[in-house]
C-alpha cells in the first residue's frame, strides 16, 4: 500500500494552557489536534487518557529536573479498531511558570492502516514523541503517513541481559508472558513493580515490554495494551500491563 493509498495517521497533543479547543479558559485540555479527529472521539476516547501522577519519591525531594521523570508510554486499541500510542510526560512549569503539569502527544492509527505484527511493537516502542506545542500556531496539526521512530531502534535488547538486571528468573517470566497472554483474553490486569531506579523505570518497562512482545504470538501483538508508568494501580479499558511505582500499593 503507498502512501497514496494508506490512510492517514492522526495527532493530539493535551497540556494545560491558556486555552484549548474545548475551553475558553485556562485549564488543561486538547490545545491541537489533526483535522481528521472527530471531537467527541477526542474528548470520550483521548481525554481519560491524558494524565500524569508524578512519582512519590521525585515530588518528596522536590525534583525539578524534567528528565528524571518516566514518561508514561501508552499503547492501546479501541473499540473501533483504532489504535492509540502515545506518551505523557511530566512539566515542571506550565505557561505560568508558577505550576507543574504535564503534556500529552497521542498518535491515532486507523484500524485500515497496513500493519506488521513482526515488527510494529519495535515501532511503537521506540516512536518519537513531541514535548511541547506553542498555541500560537493554531489548532490544527498536520495528518502524518508514519509515526517517526528513533534513529537508533535497530538496536536489539539482550533478552537474558536484562532479564537477569531486572531480577527475573526463567520461570517468572514465564509467569508474567502467561498473565499478559490471560489479560488480553479479558481477565485480570497485570501490574508489575520493577526493582529499578524510578528514573530508569519506564527506559527499563520499554525493554521489558520488547523482550515480551517478541514471545507473544502475532494475535496477541495486535491486542496488547500497556502503560510504562503509573504513580499507582488502576483499571483502565484497553490496558492489560501496567507498570507502577516502586512502593505504590499493588
Amino acid at each position: 500500500m503507498n502512501d497514496s493509498t494508506q490512510p492517514k495517521i492522526q495527532q493530539q497533543m493535551y497540556t494545560r494552557e491558556r486555552h484549548g479547543i474545548f475551553r475558553s479558559t485556562e485549564g488543561f485540555d486538547t490545545i491541537a489536534k489533526s483535522a481528521g479527529l472527530d471531537h467527541s472521539f477526542v474528548k470520550k476516547v483521548l481525554h481519560p487518557f491524558c494524565q500524569y501522577d508524578a512519582p512519590a519519591e521525585l515530588t518528596a525531594r522536590g525534583e525539578k529536573e524534567a528528565s528524571l521523570y518516566p514518561e508514561a508510554l501508552l499503547l492501546f486499541h479501541a473499540e473501533n479498531g483504532e489504535t492509540i500510542l502515545g506518551r505523557s510526560t511530566y512539566q515542571p512549569a506550565d505557561f505560568t511558570g508558577l505550576r507543574s503539569a504535564f503534556f500529552t502527544h497521542n498518535y491515532v492509527v486507523p484500524a485500515q492502516y497496513a500493519d506488521e505484527p513482526a515488527t510494529d511493537y519495535k515501532h511503537w516502542l521506540n516512536a518519537v514523541f513531541e514535548d511541547h506545542y506553542d498555541i500560537e500556531h493554531g489548532t490544527e496539526i498536520p495528518e502524518i503517513t508514519a509515526i517517526p521512530v528513533r534513529e537508533n531502534a535497530a538496536t536489539p535488547v539482550h533478552a537474558q541481559a536484562l532479564l537477569a538486571e531486572l531480577h527475573i528468573s526463567e520461570q517468572i517470566f514465564k509467569q508474567l508472558l502467561y498473565a499478559a497472554m490471560t489479560s488480553v483474553a479479558g481477565k485480570k490486569k497485570v501490574y508489575i513493580v520493577l526493582d529499578v531506579l524510578v528514573e530508569q523505570s519506564a527506559e527499563k518497562a520499554k525493554q521489558l515490554l520488547e523482550v515480551l512482545f517478541a514471545s507473544l504470538p502475532y494475535e496477541l501483538r495486535r491486542q496488547l495494551g500497556f502503560l510504562t508508568y503509573a504513580k499507582e494501580p488502576h483499571s483502565k479499558k484497553g490496558v492489560h500491563l501496567m507498570f507502577v511505582e516502586k512502593g505504590s500499593y499493588v
